[in-house]
């Protein structure tokens, strides 16, 4: 209690100073630019710049916006393949201007001095969106306190991947939506409306946000009369230009209709591919081939051991069933990486069907021995990895104890907010059924992009989930502030919550230390 009554008194004075967002605003930076460079040190590798090592996808971002400034269109070249579609042009509105004036290594070096302070920036916006719903200055100091440490996002906006940007826009589209309904101004609408546009544009999926955005204002506008309809256009504008214009360009070039963004050509060219991603998704498998472990790397990569130990050691027993074995798997292995690897197109092709067979020969043989299996627990296994991921990297060669240290750091904290924020999301729907914007904008995306990369697309990649921190940080926040004003045996169970992180973390740690 009497904590309780100190942190109230700090903030009361806190709350008198005259320039009291710039400070947070300042702090945030700062705090986001120290947890920068702590990753930086760690992984930096002696490299000259600011960027991480390329990953993969961040390799096409580059290339795209790269075509576009030296040829004027924008489009990637994948072997024989002219790709126009595959990625929106979104990090081209910070790649242009900035490769205008500097170098290619200094533009991607200003993209993530950009990304760096614009999350900094975040930390107190993100804040001011808990303030709007919950009217409450303890959850908005607390909302600001968790979103400061960097264990969620560090990694992401030292990268030049599209959470990045995605992150911040997220926060600041439904900050200034949320500004407007209080405001009554169409100029929050439609800086809103610009934020959730270029949100779209660097996760496509995110389109069901606007059109849960757009809907609740038509819905305000209809039958409530709490907005005109102006700022219901407003809202709108950006989003209707953008597109229109993004798919008229991509019916010039393709003859297809595109309002977003397609797989690429050469990523559908054989069955083989999407045969593989059935094969992982039907068993419940972790699907990305560069994480260390996975059951996608084992089939993907060459430099694996193909033992029985090795196989046992990275496909749990549940996989064996019908002719799936250890030895068919290698077989299955074998004529994959041929199908990957073959320079010749007859080899290619005859390898692509065989690996295309035994995939679906699979497929079909769990579904018809453990139907239960294929249709619910494997789902339920992908939600469970997709929930217990985090973004920590390779940890292999980093010295001990710092990679203890950055492990427990990321994994406590990274799991902390996904247990307390999916709580919170269950006692919100209690106590705010009928707070729309409550439902709508801080319950809804979460459970959605669960239920869709999960359940539906059997999904359990790391950063499909680094969208619902923002609203899983302020899920998590109420509870915390709700458990701890209510009687001591929800302090306890609050602290008991806290203490779950613990367990999954200590097998991994004690991998880690060098005896």
């Amino acid at each position: 209690m009497i904590f309780h009554n100190l942190f109230l008194k700090k903030i009361n004075q806190f709350d008198s100073w005259r320039f009291k967002s710039l400070i947070l605003i300042a702090i945030g930076i700062i705090f986001k630019w120290i947890s920068y460079f702590i990753n930086y040190s760690v992984y930096a590798n002696n490299r000259p710049h600011l960027y991480n090592n390329f990953l993969g996808d961040d390799r096409v971002y580059m290339e795209y916006c790269e075509n576009f400034f030296n040829y004027g269109t924008y489009f990637i070249k994948l072997g024989e393949i002219v790709d126009y579609t595959f990625r929106m042009p979104a990090f081209n509105l910070i790649y242009y201007p900035l490769r205008l004036f500097l170098s290619k290594d200094l533009t991607m070096d200003g993209i993530v001095i950009l990304q760096v302070t614009i999350a900094g920036i975040c930390s107190y916006f993100l804040a001011k969106i808990s303030f709007f719903l919950f009217s409450s200055k303890k959850i908005f100091y607390l909302t600001f306190f968790i979103s400061l440490f960097g264990f969620l996002n560090t990694f992401y906006i030292s990268i030049l991947f599209r959470e990045g940007f995605a992150y911040s826009s997220i926060i600041f589209g439904v900050y200034f939506y949320l500004k407007g309904l209080s405001s009554k101004k169409k100029i929050d609408f439609l800086i809103s409306g610009f934020f959730i546009t270029w949100l779209i544009f660097l996760r496509p999926y995110s389109g069901v946000l606007f059109v849960l955005m757009s809907s609740i204002l038509l819905y305000f506008f209809y039958f409530k009369k709490r907005i005109t309809l102006g700022s219901f256009i407003f809202f709108n504008s950006f989003f209707v230009i953008f597109i229109s214009l993004w798919t008229i360009r991509n019916y010039k070039l393709t003859d297809r209709f595109i309002p977003l963004e397609t797989s690429s050509g050469w990523m559908n060219e054989s069955e083989a591919l999407n045969a593989k991603v059935r094969f992982i998704k039907s068993f419940g498998f972790h699907w990305e081939d560069w994480v260390e472990g996975s059951q996608g790397g084992w089939l993907t990569y060459t430099n694996v051991k193909l033992d029985k130990n090795t196989i046992n050691s990275i496909f749990p027993k549940r996989t064996f069933n019908g002719d799936l074995n250890p030895d068919s798997l290698v077989k299955l292995k074998y004529h994959y990486n041929l199908f990957l690897r073959s320079g010749y197109v007859e080899n290619r092709e005859f390898h692509g069907e065989k690996a295309t067979r035994l995939f679906d020969k699979f497929i079909i043989e769990l579904k018809k021995n453990r139907i239960l299996d294929y249709y619910f627990l494997n789902r339920l296994r992908v939600l469970k990895s997709f929930l217990n991921n985090n973004t920590s990297k390779d940890l292999k060669n980093i010295k001990y104890p710092f990679n203890v240290i950055l492990f427990f750091f990321e994994t406590y904290f990274n799991l902390i907010i996904k247990i307390l924020g999916f709580i919170s999301l269950i006692l919100l729907v209690k106590k705010f059924y009928k707070n729309l914007l409550i439902l709508s904008l801080i319950v809804f995306f979460p459970v959605f992009i669960v239920s869709f990369f999960c359940l539906y697309g059997g999904s359990d990649e790391s950063r499909f989930y680094f969208l619902c921190v923002p609203f899983l940080i302020i899920s998590s926040s109420y509870l915390v502030m709700r458990f701890w004003s209510k009687s001591t045996f929800f302090k306890i169970i609050l602290c008991i919550l806290f203490l779950i992180p613990l367990f999954p973390s200590y097998s991994k740690v004690v991998e880690l230390i060098k005896f």
